[in-house]
């Protein structure tokens, strides 16, 4: 089950180097716990869905 959780987090580091459109090292955010992961998510989500003006 561990492995899947680091899976998963770097499926989502590597969609954020996506969206982000960066080739910036982005490793350090599998150090972050699940809470911290859902707000980053939660805040991504928002700008892609709303940009601004």
């Amino acid at each position: 089950m561990k492995g899947e959780k680091n899976g998963s987090k770097e499926k989502l580091i590597d969609i954020l180097q996506n969206v982000l459109q960066t080739d910036i090292d982005l490793g350090f955010l599998a150090a972050l716990k699940k809470t911290e992961i859902e707000t980053l998510v939660a805040c991504v989500r928002n700008r892609v869905e709303h940009p601004p003006r």
